[in-house]
């Protein structure tokens, strides 16, 4: 295998870059707006009522990116593990 093969820096890279995007996607639609939501009802003057929108349609790409992230991982230790001297 060549050393820039399957899993070289640009490709560990660009699968950490994708995984990154539906994790934030992911953390504001579960964290950020359901926060923004009871801060606007409440005029802007308390967060009191907040909580996290844990539904499936919102943990879905929370789940793709962070195997996206492990699969990227995972490649990287491969790779090293492939350039060690025997």
């Amino acid at each position: 295998m060549r050393r820039d093969g399957a899993f070289g820096p640009g490709t560990v890279k660009r699968l950490r870059q994708v995984g990154f995007t539906p994790l934030l996607g992911a953390f504001a639609a579960i964290v950020v707006q359901p926060g923004l939501t009871i801060f606007k009802r409440n005029g802007f003057s308390e967060m009191r009522g907040a909580s996290f929108n844990l539904d499936l349609e919102n943990l879905a790409p929370a789940a793709a990116g962070l195997v996206l992230f492990l699969l990227a991982g995972q490649g990287q230790r491969l790779n090293a593990h492939q350039d060690r001297p025997i």
